[in-house]
């Protein structure tokens, strides 16, 4: 899942956005299959900071 997300900072006119994804993971990779009692996951975030001016 992906999304666009705005932070205002103090002192800053225009927000600053991030691209935020997020994704679940094995924590065994040797638990097979993705069906309900396949082994615990945690979720795993990659945010990526764009600086765009003009």
């Amino acid at each position: 899942m992906a999304t666009i997300v705005a932070k205002h900072i103090p002192g800053m006119k225009e927000p600053v956005y991030y691209y935020q994804r997020s994704c679940r993971v094995k924590l065994h990779l040797s638990n097979g299959g993705k069906g309900p009692g396949s082994g615990p996951s945690c979720v795993k975030t990659e945010t990526i900071y764009d600086h765009i001016r003009e």
